[in-house]
């Protein structure tokens, strides 16, 4: 049986598939709440973030973000690493993206110093990518900004790629650049992005799609390495 959980005008949703939504006792389940669903955001579109009660399905907000977009969502996960349980969005400080850590049960919040795309089962280690970036190659799963326009892309970045976070000190470090997986596969020429980052079920290993924008088509790589950046190695 499929049970509606939200009312009302306007939209609620959480982001994408193989992201659990609920905290561990399953009462709340994470969302955004808009009032468009319809168009692609801009950057001065704000999503409210908040819980949705399993029981009665209301919408409790605690924070806004415009760092989201309607296919992923702000990529929220549910952690718990030293502070109570907690759930993380990405957001804007400023012109650099990051991700919020927020407890409900007290409402604080601290800063992680890179957006979150995936959470290892360890739950101690998150991997990063250029949402930014992401927005100029392919606006559906990007943030809208001003900073990143493809006509002045760096199409082969050596400081840009995979980020591996420790959610427990917020810091961040490049893990697996673009200019190394262009290394290993040197033909396909363009601005390159990554995507879709997982985390084997053991935490020891990843996954990540690399894709090159063209004018006519585009290409597709499926990469795999040590949770380290170690090993790397174009599967697909």
């Amino acid at each position: 049986m499929i049970t509606r959980l939200t009312t009302g005008s306007r939209h609620h949703f959480f982001g994408y598939y193989g992201i659990c939504p609920w905290n561990s006792t399953g009462r709340h389940h994470l969302a955004l709440q808009t009032d468009f669903h319809d168009r692609a955001p801009r950057r001065d579109d704000k999503a409210v973030v908040g819980l949705v009660a399993a029981d009665g399905g209301e919408f409790t907000p605690f924070a806004e973000t415009s760092a989201f977009n309607l296919q992923q969502g702000s990529m929220m996960h549910w952690i718990d690493v030293g502070f109570g349980e907690e759930f993380t969005y990405n957001d804007w400080d400023g012109q650099r993206l990051v991700a919020r850590a927020v407890n409900p049960e007290t409402r604080a919040k601290r800063t992680i110093d890179a957006p979150i795309a995936a959470v290892s089962p360890s739950g101690t280690t998150a991997i990063g990518l250029n949402f930014a970036r992401m927005s100029a190659c392919r606006r559906v799963v990007g943030y809208a900004n001003s900073m990143y326009a493809l006509e002045s892309l760096t199409p082969i970045p050596e400081d840009d790629g995979l980020y591996q976070i420790d959610l427990r000190t917020g810091r961040s470090g490049l893990l697996v650049s673009i200019a190394a997986v262009h290394r290993q596969m040197p033909r396909f020429q363009g601005p390159h992005w990554f995507n879709h980052a997982v985390f084997n079920p053991g935490g020891t290993r990843l996954l990540f799609v690399c894709r090159v924008k063209q004018p006519t088509r585009g290409w597709t790589s499926v990469w795999v390495a040590d949770a380290d950046g170690n090993n790397l190695d174009c599967v697909i």
